[in-house]
């Protein structure tokens, strides 16, 4: 039995320090039960092999523990099974108790009376499911007679914790890892850093189609943004109506305008984009002076001709639209047609110039892309909430004295020395109090005086 048993507890103590190593949870002890030796079997067994399985009955597994079946008498108790030497009833129990009880609670192990030597036998076992009651190891499984599991890593996937596991607190638990850089999975985002054990990032796509009637949002799993109808209120931008919603994505007038000047001798219309319009019909509105012929359109010349009032278009005259978005509005016939659109861009590549309706106020609206920061000690530039931004290159120390910093204008790295003083290390196991100085780092010589006059002191590169 032993030579079968020392390469399984050789093979558990590999598997236990792989355990360990992985995720350096402690892994049970191997205190095995106290066991008869095998080897002392008076039956003649001198080889340590186990006696034969028909000259030894065997308890199977741990079940009965040191009582076995229900009793009343000690007649009941025969062909018990659990224990070895004489087996009596006890009554007051009603339970068989054996003189020498074989259950040693072990679930990795055979626990079997050897009938010869009135003795328990126990049989470690390589393999079986078990617990071993520490919630950081996975797998439990019996590993020469002895519960064990592999250790829990207890990875929670996120790169912002450190993954712990303590027996004391119930198993896993997370702490910030106090990362800086992470990254969040989310290809809508980027520059992702921690903070605390969140992973965030700042927000890359602009997904806004300047459309009141749709609800803007960029897809986390493919990173394109996503545009949905809504019923917001929203308003058509047109002076002919006077009432609008939302529908299917785009903002529609409900209700019309009524351009109706109560004028008999006027023609009243409603132009998209303009409002009401009225010029006079002919010969309908009597006159004695061009005073009294005033329709209230700016690209028509009202007068009195004939005895009646008429209008003449203005062609190309300066007019104004009704929206302060334009600039240079001009008569087309007796229309006042746009002008071009006011300029609101500012020259920052990563902002688009918009004049808002309404109000014809100039506001800048995020935009992604690449663009030039002017930093030459950044690369990798790119657009981010409306700013340029790259990131940052580094610059090699080149040494515990030295610092190393980039210059913005050429991106070269210049050198230029610590202040004298600084705390610093030379490398030397031989010196103490190391200290910049001139951009060299210099300790004192380290005193190896060990206090015995018979021995000779010194000290190597090591210390």
């Amino acid at each position: 039995m032993r030579a079968r048993f020392l390469p399984l507890l050789a093979g558990f103590l590999s598997a236990a320090a792989l355990a360990a190593s992985c995720g350096g949870v402690n892994v049970p002890s191997l205190d095995l039960p106290a066991q008869p030796d095998p080897g002392a079997d008076p039956a003649g067994d001198t080889t340590g092999a186990d006696p034969a399985p028909e000259a030894v009955p065997e308890v199977a597994g741990d079940a009965g523990g040191d009582v076995a079946d229900k009793c009343t008498s000690d007649a009941d108790c025969e062909g018990a099974t659990g224990g070895c030497g004489t087996v009596t009833c006890d009554k007051a129990a009603g339970k068989c108790v054996f003189e020498v009880p074989c259950d040693d609670g072990n679930p990795c192990t055979i626990d079997r009376c050897d009938a010869a030597a009135k003795a328990c036998r126990y049989e470690p076992q390589n393999g079986g499911e078990c617990d071993d009651g520490n919630p950081c190891t996975v797998d439990d499984g019996c590993f020469a007679g002895v519960c064990a599991g592999l250790a829990n890593h207890c990875d929670d996937q996120n790169a912002c914790t450190r993954d712990l596991c303590s027996p004391a607190k119930g198993g896993c638990f997370h702490e910030a890892s106090g990362l800086g850089v992470c990254d969040d999975n989310n290809p809508c985002t980027s520059g992702d850093t921690c903070d605390g054990d969140v992973c965030a990032g700042t927000p890359t796509a602009v997904c806004d189609d300047k459309n009141p009637c749709t609800d803007d949002s960029c897809d986390p799993v493919t990173g394109k943004c996503v545009f949905m109808s809504n019923e917001a209120p929203c308003d058509d931008a047109d002076p002919c109506t006077v009432e609008h919603a939302c529908s299917s994505g785009k903002c529609v007038g409900t209700k019309a305008l009524d351009c109706d000047d109560n004028e008999d001798c006027t023609t009243d219309v409603c132009v998209k984009g303009l409002g009401c319009q009225y010029a006079f019909v002919p010969g309908c509105l009597k006159c004695a002076s061009d005073a009294e012929c005033n329709d209230s359109n700016a690209c028509t010349a009202d007068y009195c001709g004939t005895g009646a009032c008429a209008s003449a278009p203005l062609e190309g005259a300066g007019c104004e639209d009704g929206d302060p978005c334009t600039e240079g509005d001009r008569c087309v016939g007796t229309v006042c047609a746009a002008g071009l659109p006011r300029a609101c861009e500012d020259d920052n590549p990563c902002t688009a110039g918009e004049c808002v309706a309404g109000t014809g106020e100039c506001m800048q609206v995020p935009v992604p892309g690449g663009c030039d920061d002017g930093n030459a000690c950044t690369s990798g530039d790119t657009c981010v909430s409306g700013a340029c931004a790259g990131s940052p290159l580094a610059c090699e120390q080149p040494g515990p004295c030295l610092s190393a910093i980039c210059d913005s204008a050429t991106g070269l790295c210049e050198t230029s020395p610590l202040p004298d003083g600084s705390s610093c290390d030379d490398g030397d196991g031989c010196t103490s109090d190391d200290a910049c100085a001139g951009g060299t780092c210099m300790g004192r010589a380290a005193s190896c005086d060990d206090g015995d006059p018979c021995t000779i002191d010194g000290c190597t590169a090591g210390g």
